[in-house]
């Protein structure tokens, strides 16, 4: 036995980092996507989407503050480069488009369909980005890509006519239509904050996003309700900082260090777990049990996204 060999030697139950950063993708998909399991409860007793959004960013904005302002106290050495003005105003302009025009279109959207089919329809932005980076940066789309986005919106038309069907509110048009407006504004998020991402690192980048989004949604607010519409039930409250905290701040974090110990291909594939956890907790907590439909939809809508995710060289 070599020493190199015995250097791989572990002790038993010793969890390896790259099994942390499997398990931190994981964890990450699953939390941010039960986002819209907890809205479509709150809706239940009676919340507007410009409440509900007012009290998610306020019970998050205290964290994304403290990711923005880590920097001010770390030794100057080590502290990142400081961003000058046009910077901080094109990330302002990310996260009114990312985090603030998405998330409106998102919440309004999740009042006429189910959990599942947002959860599907939100999990087309890999094909957006695709066909998006094709028609701004020239890109052609490679042949290998076409099938792949024919099975992504095969699958969408598949799970959006059990909609049709009678379990939606009465709207599913309206509804499925502001939920692809917000994968759309999201994958041009994406499109444009690349070029960002890897001199702002992804939690400060997300972190003063965040920020620019959350004066937009106070701003909404004050035009739109009175300060008396904050005073929910307990159970919404609660709903509303579990929201914030574990399906906003927490999935950040986790993705943020499960993308650097596993990659991003990795990454790809286990974030895939999303939209199935979101079929199993609305079948538990709401009732919404997929169908034929919805299965053989999702089906198609992961092959298709998983390809495109890891047909990406970055």
């Amino acid at each position: 036995m070599s020493l190199a060999s015995v250097g791989e030697i572990r002790p038993v139950g010793e969890v390896r980092p790259i099994q942390f950063g499997y398990l931190a993708i994981a964890t990450s998909a699953v939390l941010f996507s039960a986002k819209s399991i907890f809205i479509k409860m709150c809706y239940a007793h009676g919340t507007t989407p410009v409440v509900l959004m007012t009290l998610r960013m306020g019970y998050a904005l205290p964290f994304f503050a403290g990711m923005a302002l880590w920097p001010q106290f770390i030794p100057a050495s080590r502290r990142p480069e400081t961003l000058s003005r046009k910077d901080l105003a094109y990330i302002a302009g990310l996260g009114l488009l990312g985090y603030y025009i998405a998330s409106v279109l998102d919440v309004v959207g999740l009042q006429f369909v189910s959990a599942g089919t947002e959860r599907l329809i939100l999990y087309l932005y890999p094909s957006l980005v695709v066909l998006f980076s094709a028609v701004i940066f020239r890109k052609p789309i490679p042949k290998f890509m076409i099938l792949p986005l024919v099975f992504s919106y095969l699958g969408i038309a598949l799970s959006f006519g059990s909609e049709l069907t009678g379990k939606g509110t009465g709207r599913p048009y309206l509804g499925g239509f502001l939920i692809f407006l917000s994968a759309v504004t999201y994958a041009l998020f994406l499109v444009g904050h690349g070029r960002m991402v890897f001199r702002v690192g992804p939690q400060r980048l997300a972190a003063y996003s965040m920020l620019a989004a959350s004066v937009c949604v106070f701003i909404q607010f004050l035009v739109m309700a009175p300060f008396s519409a904050l005073a929910q039930p307990a159970s919404v409250q609660l709903m509303a900082c579990i929201t914030a905290v574990f399906c906003n701040v927490v999935p950040v974090y986790l993705f943020g260090y499960g993308v650097k110990a596993v990659g991003a291909g990795r990454a790809a594939i286990l974030s895939s777990i999303g939209p199935v956890s979101t079929y199993g907790l609305s079948a538990v907590l709401l009732g919404e049990g997929p169908g034929f439909m919805q299965i053989a939809g999702l089906a198609l809508v992961l092959v298709g996204s998983l390809v495109l995710g890891l047909g990406k060289k970055k």
